[in-house]
């Protein structure tokens, strides 16, 4: 199943008791202050008070471990967490981007407004600009 997450395009997380992976926008780098406070930034820019209609994959009964990460399973469900224009476009310069994962069934966890998944069973299929995200926001949601 095709999977959506925001993350930065190079950098990584950093705890060696993770599989490595793209850091999304949501957890501190632990390897890097600079990179926290973009992370924090990046939270306050695009509309925090907005997040709080959404449930945490805790809240949603979705498993959440150390080997997991969290995605959307459409562009338009990603881009109702990430709705803010100028703070997509601030975000885009702090080095993030759209990726999208194939991820088997079996590694999938299916929320409401969200996923959780194995990110060491995803495999990349595709990089794109924030820029899809607005564009999605005008997208009919897929049946």
């Amino acid at each position: 199943m095709l999977v959506w997450r925001v993350e930065h395009e190079t950098r990584f997380n950093s705890n060696p008791d993770l599989v490595k992976h793209y850091a999304g926008p949501f957890r501190r780098w632990e390897d890097d202050v600079t990179c926290g406070a973009a992370s924090y930034v990046s939270q306050a820019l695009i509309d925090w008070g907005h997040f709080n209609k959404f449930d945490t994959p805790e809240e949603e009964g979705l498993p959440f471990a150390s080997y997991m990460v969290c995605g959307c399973l459409s562009i338009q469900q990603l881009a109702q967490w990430f709705h803010h224009e100028a703070g997509l476009a601030a975000m885009a310069e702090l080095g993030y981007v759209v990726r999208s994962y194939e991820v088997p069934e079996i590694a999938l966890h299916k929320g409401k407004h969200q996923c959780t998944f194995v990110i060491s069973h995803a495999r990349p299929v595709a990089q794109h600009a924030l820029r899809v995200l607005i564009d999605a926001n005008t997208m009919p949601e897929a049946a």
